[in-house]
């Protein structure tokens, strides 16, 4: 986290303003100023605050982020993957060489492990939609980070593609 008051300071600075200058632009002692850049517990109010905003020509702002809305990890199947690519893409991998690519992908970037072995994929295998480069007839489940989403699909995309190469180990 940023020291509040060296931002102050170097705003200050950068304007040209003496701690004198800009204690009398919002109405308090050059002391006040000088505890605000350089003493770290030092208490600013939401009206000083303000004053500073204006008197630097500066806005400050303030967030709070909820750390585990979800929780630090996420569990889901290799079949919701695979949907996604068969989705978006028209890709001529099968649907075993996904699951390798994608399970390699988990283990090696996202902490990911195995939860389940291959079971039967939520749709089932007796639709016309389940094939080898249709929909899985079979998933693993798999946890890994949930910080590692983004990434994960940024992954799909390519296989999807077909911008990552294929391993000798995804040969059939």
């Amino acid at each position: 986290m940023n020291h509040v008051g060296a931002l102050i300071e170097d705003r200050r600075r950068a304007l040209g303003l003496s701690r004198r200058d800009l204690a009398e632009r919002i109405g308090v002692s050059k002391q006040t100023i000088l505890n605000l850049e350089r003493d770290r517990t030092y208490n600013i109010g939401t009206r000083m605050l303000r004053e500073l905003e204006g008197a630097l020509d500066a806005e400050f702002t303030i967030a709070l982020e909820e750390k585990r809305a979800m929780g630090e990890t996420i569990q889901m199947g290799s079949d919701e993957f695979i949907l996604h690519i068969r989705k978006q893409y028209d890709c001529e991998l099968s649907n075993p060489q996904l699951g390798r690519r994608i399970w390699r992908w988990l283990r090696d970037n996202a902490d990911g492990e195995q939860v389940s072995g291959q079971v039967t994929a939520a749709w089932g295998d007796g639709i016309a939609a389940v094939g080898r480069n249709k929909l899985p007839g079979t998933a693993t489940q798999f946890r890994f980070r949930l910080d590692a989403l983004p990434a994960l699909y940024r992954f799909l995309g390519q296989l999807g593609r077909g911008d990552e190469a294929l391993d000798e180990e995804d040969e059939e």
